[in-house]
């Protein structure tokens, strides 16, 4: 068994942006191979056809769609196109609530099915998106992660001059 920590694949490396040549390995063990062709999508509106090419491309072309997660971005469209599917069926706030008066003529608000459905789509669309980094919150951490490069101490001694 060997110690210490687990050495980072050259893939979070880059994505990091602290790959350095003297830092990368020669073979990278941590990578899949990236899809370079979107297969054809099954079952999917055109609304989501056009999600599935558009996120799907920015995906490829960054690198992060790999056979072993295409199931769960497929998933992420799938979601996606639940909750735009739903939300357009409900075009009105009153579609989304029906009041129901009892016989005391109390009256209640219960929210519909569809509404309730269309808010678990969003959810599982939201942490399904997250895990892709297509959510504002995750693309601010990895946008944080990229910029934190440390500064040349020559720099800030010429700066301060």
């Amino acid at each position: 068994m060997s110690k210490g920590r687990k050495a980072t694949p050259d893939s979070i490396k880059k994505m990091k942006g602290t790959d350095q040549p003297c830092r990368l390995d020669k073979v990278d063990t941590g990578s899949l191979p990236v899809i370079t062709k979107l297969p054809q999508p099954k079952g999917l509106t055109p609304k989501g056809r056009k999600l599935y090419k558009q996120i799907g491309t920015y995906l490829m072309n960054m690198g992060i769609l790999t056979e072993l997660n295409f199931a769960h971005f497929y998933q992420y469209i799938k979601e996606t196109e639940l909750y735009l599917a739903t939300m357009d069926s409900m075009p009105k706030a009153e579609d989304m609530i029906h009041r129901i008066t009892d016989k005391n003529f109390n009256v209640y608000t219960k929210v519909k099915a569809m509404r309730k459905l269309a808010q678990d789509a969003l959810n599982n669309s939201r942490s399904l998106g997250a895990e892709f980094g297509l959510t504002p919150t995750a693309q601010a951490k990895i946008l944080g992660m990229v910029s934190k490069k440390p500064e040349n101490p020559l720099d800030i001694f010429l700066n301060n001059e």
